[in-house]
């Protein structure tokens, strides 16, 4: 991924969307599959901001540094919300 690309904050936009679509999605599914698809979406949620703040942080506007803060939080969030939703589910 190019740093132009990176220092974008479109790419991380369209990754919160397909994090808050796939879990959405995910749910009415199999129990099993929606905790795997929650743990996988959260730890690429990580390394997906890593590389957001690092590309940000090398010199970009504060516009475009917000717009990716904002969007690995909504990514964030809908991982949040996933899991406390797996609280919620009987296992057994």
């Amino acid at each position: 991924m190019s740093w132009r690309l990176a220092a974008s904050p479109w790419p991380y936009a369209a990754w919160a969307l397909v994090v808050a679509a796939t879990l959405a999605l995910m749910y009415d599914g199999d129990p099993y599959l929606f905790a795997l698809a929650t743990f996988l979406a959260g730890g690429l949620t990580v390394a997906v901001g890593v590389i957001g703040l690092v590309a940000a942080l090398k010199g970009t506007s504060a516009r475009v540094l917000a717009g990716i803060v904002i969007s690995i939080v909504v990514a964030a969030a809908a991982v949040w919300v996933a899991l406390e939703t797996l609280r919620t589910f009987k296992w057994a």
